[in-house]
């Protein structure tokens, strides 16, 4: 893995990617963005990025 799609682990809020994944709006915008195309094939770095930019735009 090259340095540039290492996650920053030292900056993960886990207790709040946590309570993202098991809140169900979150699984239901998650589950329409699959199906309306997003790209299924993402790495576990894209998939936390993804969680982290909607918790983003939830702040917003």
């Amino acid at each position: 893995m090259n340095e540039e799609n290492k996650l920053n682990q030292e900056n993960l809020d886990f207790e709040k990617m946590n309570a993202t994944l098991a809140n169900p709006e979150f699984a239901n915008w998650y589950y329409s963005q699959m199906v309306n195309g997003v790209n299924n094939n993402i790495s576990i770095e894209d998939f936390v990025q993804i969680v982290q930019k909607y918790n983003l735009n939830k702040m917003d």
